[in-house]
């Protein structure tokens, strides 16, 4: 699901990725926090380069993996993992500050909702 508030943001992306067994979703959630720990930084086509950190975010489901995206776009990424199932939430903006309280509240809300 994807909303976007205006063309310049913020921008709101939720994916539940869904795994034939624990096992599997274990395994894809470890990739992705491994993927953007051996990467710090990110060219797009375009020549923009943006940087990722980490990002402090509260513990959901069983495993939680948050990361800061800074440079022309802003973006927090949330990543959870709850049994099978991967859940990412992208919480971005053009040229600004993206607000993480807000960002929390999306990844709370999908979580609750998925059942964890």
């Amino acid at each position: 699901v994807e909303f976007e508030k205006s063309a310049l943001g913020p921008f709101l992306t939720h994916s539940i990725i869904v795994y034939p067994d624990s096992a599997n979703a274990a395994a894809a959630f470890a990739d992705i926090v491994a993927a953007a720990q051996n990467c710090p930084q990110v060219t797009d086509t375009s020549g923009s380069t943006n940087t990722i950190s980490p990002l402090s975010f509260p513990s959901l489901g069983e495993k939680t993996f948050a990361v800061r995206s800074s440079g022309t776009v802003e973006m927090d990424a949330i990543y959870i993992l709850m049994d099978n199932v991967v859940i990412s939430i992208n919480h971005a903006a053009f040229g600004g500050p993206v607000d993480s309280i807000q960002t929390e509240a999306f990844s709370r809300t999908a979580a609750q909702r998925y059942g964890g």
